[in-house]
């Protein structure tokens, strides 16, 4: 694997790019790995000033969930939160981050919401989340094997202080 990918997920338990699998004669498994991009440089794990708060909805036919994020920067945070922002997922074989509004991730847990936030932003006459202070991004959506609502403690805000 490229030396930049992170492990997340490897079969089993240890994060090592292996996994031994016995097959029997004409047997077969499914193995699932996971794979995240590092976050770009500049951002810093935010998830301590920032609560996150998601409204889930279902699409039955494809087992999406589509979200709305809403984002409030903590007011013992301190800190304000600039674009770029980041969401990412912990490791998880149910849960999978597909589409920030729409555009396709390459199946890796974590997306880039930088151009949502800013929009929401600009349109509040603001270019930071000062602490104290919401944005609400819609959109986001994930793929849960069993069509369950993932919560919202498994996700990671990534995004530039000021």
């Amino acid at each position: 694997m490229p030396a930049e990918l992170i492990n997340t997920v490897d079969a089993d338990g240890t994060p090592d790019n292996r996994t031994a699998v016995v097959l029997a004669p004409g047997g077969s498994v499914t193995v699932d790995w996971g794979y995240r991009i590092p976050v770009a440089s500049g951002l810093a794990n935010v998830t301590a000033l920032a609560g996150l708060n998601f409204q889930w909805r279902l699409n039955q036919p494809t087992g999406w969930l589509i979200g709305t994020l809403t984002i409030t920067n903590l007011p013992s945070g301190g800190a304000s939160l600039a674009a770029p922002f980041q969401l990412g997922l912990p490791a998880s074989t149910n849960y999978w981050l597909a589409h920030p509004g729409g555009t396709l991730d390459d199946g890796v847990p974590s997306l880039d919401l930088s151009t949502r936030v800013g929009t929401a932003l600009q349109a509040q006459g603001r270019s930071a989340l000062a602490p104290g202070q919401t944005v609400t991004v819609d959109g986001v959506e994930v793929y849960s094997r069993d069509r369950s609502a993932p919560p919202t403690g498994l996700f990671e805000l990534w995004a530039t202080q000021q």
